[in-house]
């Protein structure tokens, strides 16, 4: 963007990047429901963690941004970690911390291939949170489910440990 714009008085990379990281997680919105459905998910006593792609600066920002911290028993960061998704070390960090094992794990991801792909190569039942999408029925792994809005999350919830 620095090259591609017409600057009057252009930022250097170091300058431009330190404000993409800064301004970011300011800009983070939730998604409808969330602390509903993960005030929901802990009262019925579920550890919880997050997985995610990125900087340990942005990404602990928009969590902070977002105040979902205090939901979460394990929250595994890319770059601190040194592995990146779909490398299924990830997801073992995280069920390593969570002291669980992948077959009693659900995991909603937006990217099929990243989240979906890596989470269920792992043995982890994987869901695919997508808003319009459908389903490439040419990758050879299927989700769990598929969801609409995070609330669809307590539904199956119900469905399993109530019904």
């Amino acid at each position: 963007m620095i090259q591609d714009l017409q600057w009057v008085n252009p930022p250097t990379a170091d300058e431009y990047l330190s404000f993409f990281r800064e301004q970011i997680p300011l800009c983070i919105q939730p998604m409808d429901q969330l602390h509903s459905v993960l005030r929901y998910l802990k009262s019925k006593g579920l550890k919880l963690g997050i997985i995610t792609y990125g900087t340990v600066q942005v990404q602990q920002a928009k969590i902070h941004q977002l105040g979902i911290s205090g939901y979460f028993d394990s929250i595994v960061i890319s770059e601190e970690a040194g592995i990146k998704k779909p490398d299924s070390q990830i997801y073992m960090k995280a069920l390593d911390q969570l002291k669980v094992m992948p077959a009693e794990v659900w995991y909603v991801g937006d990217h099929p291939h990243n989240d979906i792909v890596g989470a269920a190569g792992c043995g982890i039942k994987a869901i695919w949170c997508t808003r319009d999408g459908e389903w490439d029925d040419s990758i050879e792994v299927k989700p769990y489910r598929i969801i609409y809005k995070l609330e669809e999350l307590i539904h199956i919830y119900a469905e399993h440990h109530e019904g």
